[in-house]
């Protein structure tokens, strides 16, 4: 990426650890995850110990260190396919319902020796409610900050990404979005995406402007939770009436549909 020198200095000291053996990690907010049936479920070659339950967004290592890392976590992830608590929907928790996430970590508390891991530093890659206190600094740089503390990176963490269509119920217009829209749409930067391929608030113009306001307001104003629980309230009375989740008003065909809208009836990641 050109002349966005910024935000990569900053990560040099995390490709410096990986390059000298380190397998560099950020914490989970879930920090004390931990389940002994790892051992089983993952099919462990090494015994399990305790350890900092850390987020699979991003890992850095060298592979010339760990030539066997990605092969042992791709067979762990594949474990996870016959597990029964991947595919339930009424599990809410389980030793594989995070699935690539809860393989790395079995491996990472058992083959992985300790000493071995490095943790980036407490705060710079806030996850969650952790990262509404984030604010752009320098959208040009890529830099952004929390509480004083520099950022090292952001990660868009859920089912639904801020670069698809059904996005639109959830976009606040927050630090990783106004970022993401600069790394796909701004200047200087080699690889593009084509707009027509982005929802209508990643794009640039006036509509697009108009668009990432509006979402904004709708999904941050006082009266956004009680639109939620109108229609939470509405799905649940259709299901009992025998109606299905949406009823006579369609209301799953209209999120659809607006999604659609938003994404200017585009295809590829928006489609």
């Amino acid at each position: 990426m050109n002349g966005e020198v910024g935000f990569y200095v900053v990560l040099n000291e995390v490709f410096d650890r990986a390059r000298a053996g380190r397998i560099c990690v950020g914490v989970d907010p879930e920090e004390g995850r931990w389940f002994s049936e790892w051992s089983d479920v993952f099919g462990l070659r090494k015994p399990l110990r305790r350890g900092k339950y850390v987020n699979s967004g991003f890992v850095a290592f060298s592979a010339d260190h760990w030539p066997w890392l990605l092969g042992r976590w791709w067979e762990a992830c594949r474990r996870t396919w016959c597990a029964p608590w991947f595919y339930d929907p009424d599990a809410r928790d389980g030793p594989s319902v995070q699935g690539d996430q809860d393989a790395l970590n079995a491996l990472l508390m058992s083959e992985v020796p300790e000493e071995a891991i490095w943790y980036l530093p407490a705060g710079a890659a806030p996850i969650g409610e952790a990262a509404r206190g984030v604010r752009v600094q320098d959208p040009a740089a890529l830099r952004c900050e929390c509480g004083g503390r520099q950022i090292l990176l952001l990660q868009a963490v859920g089912a639904v990404k801020p670069w698809e269509g059904a996005y639109w119920t959830r976009f606040r217009g927050d630090a990783y979005s106004v970022l993401l829209r600069r790394v796909l749409v701004g200047e200087g930067f080699t690889l593009r995406v084509e707009e027509g391929e982005l929802p209508l608030w990643l794009r640039r113009g006036l509509l697009a402007e108009a668009v990432w306001r509006a979402l904004v307001w709708g999904n941050t104003s006082p009266v956004r939770p009680w639109v939620g629980r109108s229609i939470r309230w509405l799905r649940s009375g259709y299901a009992q009436r025998g109606l299905g989740a949406t009823g006579p008003l369609g209301l799953v065909e209209a999120e659809a549909w607006i999604s659609t809208a938003l994404c200017g009836l585009g295809t590829g990641v928006c489609g």
